[in-house]
């Protein structure tokens, strides 16, 4: 997890996240501070990096788009907006003992993007990839990574309430050991079937485009010393209907953070706010 330094509001990310709202950003650092402490009170070893105060990095709290880490190594990703490419650090790949294994950043040049694991939803167990194609995810990117990496591709196209692309797979849902979370309603018909064929065996939890408009999908699940926990946002939480809640249960304890304002202003959640260590 990396502690924002100059966390904001991004226009340049906006263009593409629907999620994203301008406001005031002087609680975030409060938001991150308590969401982190909660995980680590959980069980969850947390590693928190400081973010740099130059250059601007207003979204340096989502790691994930920047960075997977594997059994080879690490994963670096091409971004689609230029103020995001300054949040890739090898400092904290050497702090991690997680060596470059892949490097995919040169594709910013040809304006091709693939944002980490906003980009893609990994089963790590059976591997393979789910990949809600959009500006800031080529599919030909995807379809490298996966051969690459030994995944297959499970793509597919969204419209959201505006009718454009959702900007990220990790906002249309998540898969844990045993159980996903999808909207399948802002998934575009004719890639319904191939989705969930992949997910049958799952206990799958469908959530409406409202309860994905507060985070439900935006959620992880997550190995601690006292067992497997599922970190979410307190505005994902109370969305949740109480017998989701109850299925989630069964895989993990829930843990819910307030994070409203980098939420808000963002556009993403607590799934966005961690690169998980393998």
């Amino acid at each position: 997890m990396i502690r924002p330094a100059r966390f904001g509001y991004n226009p340049e990310t906006a263009a593409t996240n629907s999620f994203q709202q301008e406001g005031d950003a002087s609680n975030a650092l409060q938001e991150f501070d308590a969401a982190s402490e909660l995980l680590a009170e959980a069980g969850v070893k947390v590693h928190v990096f400081e973010d740099t105060p130059e250059p601007i990095t207003p979204d340096a709290v989502f790691p994930n788009n920047w960075v997977s880490f594997h059994e080879q190594g690490a994963v670096l990703y091409p971004m689609l907006a230029p103020s995001r490419r300054a949040e890739r650090r090898l400092d904290i790949l050497e702090a991690l003992g997680k060596p470059v294994f892949l490097d995919l950043t040169h594709y910013e040049e040809e304006g091709r993007f693939l944002e980490g694991t906003g980009s893609l939803v990994l089963e790590r167990n059976e591997k393979f990839a789910f990949a809600c194609i959009s500006p800031r995810t080529d599919r030909m990117l995807a379809f490298q990574w996966c051969q690459t990496m030994g995944y297959r591709l499970i793509d597919f196209e969204t419209a959201g309430p505006d009718g454009a692309p959702i900007y990220h797979s990790n906002v249309v849902g998540t898969i844990g050991d045993g159980f996903a979370v999808v909207c399948r309603e802002v998934i575009k018909d004719r890639a319904l079937l191939s989705v969930f064929e992949n997910i049958e065996d799952y206990e799958v939890v469908d959530i409406s485009p409202e309860q994905m408009a507060q985070f439900c999908g935006n959620i992880i699940q997550l190995q601690g010393r006292k067992g497997r926990v599922i970190a979410m946002s307190q505005a994902a939480h109370d969305a949740f209907l109480p017998h989701q809640r109850e299925t989630l249960s069964h895989f993990g304890t829930l843990i819910a953070s307030p994070i409203p304002t980098i939420e808000r202003l963002g556009g993403g959640s607590m799934r966005c706010m961690m690169a998980e260590v393998f």
